[in-house]
């Protein structure tokens, strides 16, 4: 028994004040000296004072804190002391022959009369709490004195515990019977009928629902009592009857066998209504539109709005079908039966897995970018590209007036855009793999039919990205009248697989303004008409270097301020940004602060410590804070390119 094993026998709160500790002693020092060492030992085992019960022991022997062999039942020895109390008696010795006794005379719970067949663990440890039958058990303790002090004997200490041990031993409860495995199962799904997960979870064998919610990013408080209410919907429909047709010493196999409620062609329909699908899908394919990667998304939302449409349709069943199923009880090591249910007893089970028709897939896209569009989610522009992907048309959006562009789809694509900037022409193709950080796409480029670059190489610079930018420079603010092709070929240098074919044909358009001043020295980019936006959102479009970001109420970075509201009276604005990638000490990150759209601060954040290289804190702390609206514009690493954008309030 180990010092671990004895600090459980018991909490000293429940032992000090039960076990008294009474002496009937005879007369004499010696006699009043050996009462209290052999009480100073007693007390301090029961109270699971190791280190003070050695002090107790001849030489501080800790042979004894390894001794006895409970049988797995220290639990049971601890509810044993718990209501026992001792008395110290008949006490023997002398100084001068170096040796003395104690008789330490127990009395608690009679275990032989309280333990019956099918006694769990925990009904017993409840009994002895207060035992209605009660026996004595008496220890020698011998000890020596030695240099003008006693001590308890290293030997008679082994010993006391093994007599502690020998107590409880050769207890055994949990009586594995037919009739209390079909009262399990009965008590099993009365959980079900009653939503009770928690208790349900606990009789399982398997209770690895909240690890697989966990692995798909959900939140096991929210996910499981909302599982409850299907659970619930299904089984106030089972009726059953259960029978043993297999018992062992080990297992006893019940049998349910009735009706159900019979749902599934009612959820297919369901599963296949753009209308009932729509509200379910359009956040997700909002925020992806908007940039997040699925990291960023919470499936929470998701679980629950399916978990509506099950619980609605098993509620609504109209019909039955034959319920038949067969449930394993064991019992674990205290005793406490656990059922093994396989997998004709959850019928919903069927129902957790289910992909959408692809009959309807454009379909319900459109109905998505209809909800988003009318909430504000995405753009005009953003509706238009996507309801062309998925409406058959192959005809880009128009960026600027006076261009327009085609393409033609291949493999591994998902979206194609363009943009006419200050002096070149971006082209933008997201993958629908997410690639990593060196992967390597190469292009062409034509004008007019002739090649301007071939196999030229885009590098992606991060993890889990899907994007590929193509530009093409133009002379004095103009891109020329003419056609220009360009052509993306698959992951890997030499790939010939196509995953787009663009044709943008220009009838000489300007290049857009740039709304940013150019950057030397400590400078940062000021940019003009800067748009505000809600309090606590940030804006960062995956295909950077942004991961997350959020605002914090100080410096310290430690207290999350998730509002983005502060007050005229809080010293700052404190953001910090987690990027994909790691960067090297040294790496700066230019940024800029505005307030109602105009610029009021700005500068640089520098990378100093190699463990926190994907770590970007920006603080703002005039002497002091204006109230209004403000947007911080950060900059990718080294790089005048934006990253993201952040909104906070001051009132």
């Amino acid at each position: 028994m180990n010092k671990k094993a004895i600090g459980s026998l018991v909490a000293a709160s429940m032992l000090l004040g039960s076990l008294s500790g009474c002496s009937l002693l005879g007369g004499g020092k010696d006699a009043e000296a050996i009462s209290e060492a052999a009480d100073s030992f007693i007390s301090n085992v029961v109270a699971g004072k190791a280190d003070k019960a050695v002090k107790s022991v001849q030489d501080s022997d800790e042979a004894f804190l390894e001794a006895g062999d409970f049988g797995g039942n220290e639990d049971i020895a601890e509810a044993l002391l718990g209501s026992a109390e001792y008395e110290i008696d008949s006490v023997e010795g002398k100084a001068k022959d170096e040796e003395g006794s104690a008789d330490i005379v127990f009395t608690w719970a009679d275990l032989d009369t309280i333990v019956e067949d099918g006694m769990t663990k925990d009904e017993l440890i409840e009994a002895l709490k207060d035992p209605e039958e009660t026996t004595e058990e008496s220890f020698t303790l011998e000890l020596v004195y030695d240099d003008e002090e006693w001590f308890v004997s290293s030997d008679s200490a082994v010993d006391f515990m093994e007599f502690l041990a020998d107590q409880v031993a050769d207890v055994e409860v949990g009586g594995l019977s037919e009739e209390a495995a079909l009262a399990a199962v009965d008590e099993f799904v009365g959980y079900l009928n009653a939503g009770d997960m928690d208790s349900a979870l606990a009789m399982s064998v398997n209770d690895d629902l909240a690890s697989n919610i966990e692995e798909d990013g959900g939140d096991p408080e929210i996910i499981i009592p909302a599982l409850g209410e299907v659970y619930k919907a299904y089984f106030t429909q089972v009726d059953y009857e259960s029978s043993v047709i297999d018992s062992s010493e080990d297992s006893v196999t019940v049998q349910l066998t009735g009706t159900a409620p019979y749902f599934l062609d009612d959820l297919d329909a369901a599963i296949s209504d753009v209308d009932t699908l729509a509200p379910l899908y359009a956040p997700i394919f909002g925020a992806y539109i908007n940039g997040a990667s699925e990291d960023d998304l919470d499936p929470n939302d998701t679980y629950l709005a399916f978990i509506d449409i099950l619980s609605d349709t098993i509620n609504g069943a109209s019909s039955t079908t034959n319920y038949n199923c067969t449930v394993v009880v064991t019992a674990d090591e205290d005793g406490n039966l656990l059922v093994d249910p396989d997998d004709d007893f959850f019928s919903v089970d069927s129902a957790w897995s289910f992909e959408v028709d692809d009959s309807i897939e454009d379909e319900l896209v459109i109905a998505c970018l209809d909800i988003l569009l009318a909430d504000g989610t995405i753009t005009q522009s953003d509706y238009d590209m996507y309801a062309a992907m998925y409406g058959g048309s192959t005809v880009a959006p128009a960026t600027t007036e006076g261009i327009s562009a085609t393409y033609t789809e291949g493999t591994n694509f998902w979206t194609f855009s363009y943009d006419v900037k200050a002096d070149y022409l971006e082209v933008t193709v997201r993958t629908y793999s997410y690639n990593t950080t060196g992967d390597i796409f190469e292009y062409d480029i034509l004008i007019d039919g002739q090649p301007y670059c071939e196999r030229a190489q885009y590098v992606i610079p991060g993890v889990s990205d899907d994007t590929i930018i193509m530009t093409l420079p133009f002379e004095n603010g103009t891109l020329a009248e003419g056609t220009y092709e360009f052509i993306l070929y698959d992951i890997g240098a030499g790939n010939t697989d196509v995953v787009c074919d663009a044709i943008i044909t220009s009838g000489g358009v300007q290049g857009a303004p740039s709304t940013t001043t150019s950057v030397s020295g400590g400078d940062y980019p000021v940019e003009t008409n800067v748009a505000t936006g809600s309090a606590g959102t940030v804006d960062g479009d995956s295909s950077t270097d942004f991961l997350l970001g959020d605002f914090y109420s100080s410096s310290s970075f430690n207290s999350y301020n998730s509002s983005g509201t502060y007050t005229t009276s809080n010293s700052g604005i404190y953001f910090q940004i987690l990027t994909w990638d790691y960067h090297n000490v040294g790496d700066t990150f230019y940024y800029g602060v505005y307030c109602n759209g105009v610029n009021v601060d700005g500068g640089t954040f520098t990378i100093t410590d190699e463990y926190q290289d994907d770590d970007v804190f920006i603080s703002y702390e005039p002497s002091a804070l204006v109230a209004g609206d403000y947007t911080i514009i950060v900059y990718q690493a080294n790089s005048t390119a934006e990253m993201c954008r952040a909104y906070a309030k001051v009132q």
